[in-house]
C-alpha cells in the first residue's frame, strides 16, 4: 500500500494569496513580497501599532512553522507575478477595499455587493469614481489602466472562488 505524500497547499493557500494581494498594492505598498508574506503568515506585525500573531517561543512548537508557510507564500505569489497576474488580483482587492470605502464615506449602507443592474445607480458611480482614483494612487498606476487591470484580477477570483463570483453578481 502506498503512502500518502504531502498535502497540496494550493488551494488552501488562495486566500492568503489574495490578502498578500491586497496589502502588496501592485508593488507600490512600503513591502516587499517577503515581508508580505510573514505579514500574512503572522511572524511580522502589518504596522509599528500591531503585533505578529506569533513569536518565536510559539514558532518553536507549532506545525507547519509560520516561516515555512510565509516561505510557500512567498514562492506561490512571486510564480502570480511571473505569470503576470499578480498586478491584477491587486488592483482588483484594492479597487474593491476602495469602493466600500467610499460608500462608508457616503453615508450609504449596503448589506453585499453591488449587481450587474445596481451600476446604473448615482451613488455606486461617485464611489465608483473615488474608488478608481484611490486605487491609482496606492497602486501607482495610471487612473486609465484600473479597469483593465481590475478585470485580469476578477477573472483570476471567478477561477479560484466560482462560488463566491458567480456571473449574476458580477
Amino acid at each position: 500500500m502506498k503512502k500518502p505524500g504531502r498535502p497540496n497547499l494550493r488551494e488552501q493557500d488562495r486566500e492568503d494569496l489574495v490578502y498578500m494581494a491586497e496589502l502588496w498594492c501592485a508593488g507600490a505598498a512600503e513591502f516587499t513580497i517577503r515581508k508580505t508574506a510573514r505579514i500574512v503568515a503572522g511572524l511580522e506585525a502589518a504596522s509599528m501599532k500591531s503585533t505578529p500573531r506569533y513569536s518565536r517561543e510559539d514558532e518553536a512548537s507549532m506545525k507547519p512553522k509560520p516561516s515555512s508557510t510565509a516561505k510557500r507564500l512567498e514562492r506561490r505569489f512571486l510564480e502570480l507575478q511571473n505569470e503576470k497576474k499578480a498586478v491584477g488580483l491587486s488592483v482588483y482587492r484594492v479597487r474593491e477595499q476602495e469602493r466600500k470605502l467610499a460608500m462608508k464615506a457616503s453615508g450609504v449602507v449596503t448589506y453585499g455587493a453591488f449587481h450587474k443592474n445596481d451600476r446604473e445607480h448615482l451613488t455606486f458611480q461617485s464611489a465608483e469614481i473615488k474608488a478608481e482614483l484611490q486605487t491609482a494612487r496606492r497602486c501607482g498606476i495610471e487612473k486609465r489602466e484600473v479597469e483593465s487591470l481590475a478585470s485580469v484580477g476578477l477573472e483570476i477570483l471567478k477561477d479560484w472562488f466560482p462560488h463566491e463570483y458567480p456571473e449574476s453578481r458580477i
